[in-house]
């Protein structure tokens, strides 16, 4: 039986489908095993860059650690493993992030955080928020079935000229 050039690459694209598909649920249990936590930045459904440091700080108060985000991974330094829950901050795309009560489970998953420029009456009024500028949603992804969500208001602000980094 002979296949045409048309079915060839269909099967071809259906191959390559699959492997990303596989990979996309295979990374964040990689990156967990590798000790690094990945992160991804959305801003109104596009991807923007990563930060470049991520300043952790444990709740209970310390001193903050600025930690480097490689290929789109950073690492829970071993000093603040008992510290949870976290800050976390950094900046990107002229964006100001400040999320709070992070837990250290959570730096086993791959997160994505959602910036929008929008928002649903319905999330502005359940978050208290003033407009949707000030809001972060963090999706957290185990990597193994459905992942969990947290919304914050407040933690998002835009970077200002001559304002010092938010870490």
């Amino acid at each position: 039986m002979k296949t045409n050039s048309s079915t060839r690459t269909a099967r071809r694209v259906s191959s390559y489908a699959i492997v990303f598909t596989a990979l996309i649920y295979l990374a964040p249990c990689i990156f967990a095993a590798e000790g690094c936590t990945h992160i991804r930045v959305e801003l109104n459904g596009m991807i923007i860059p990563n930060p470049a440091i991520i300043t952790l700080i444990g709740s209970r108060g310390g001193t903050p650690v600025i930690v480097s985000v490689n290929d789109g991974c950073f690492r829970l330094p071993k000093k603040l493993i008992k510290k949870s829950p976290f800050e976390v901050k950094f900046q990107t795309n002229g964006e100001n992030v400040d999320l709070i009560g992070i837990e250290k489970i959570r730096f086993e998953e791959a997160w994505t955080i959602v910036l929008n420029d929008t928002a649903s009456e319905e999330l502005l009024k359940d978050l208290h928020a003033a407009n949707a500028k000030e809001i972060c949603i963090v999706d957290f992804n185990p990597g193994v079935g459905d992942g969990t969500s947290l919304a914050q208001a407040g933690c998002r602000s835009t970077v200002t000229a001559g304002r010092r980094p938010a870490h």
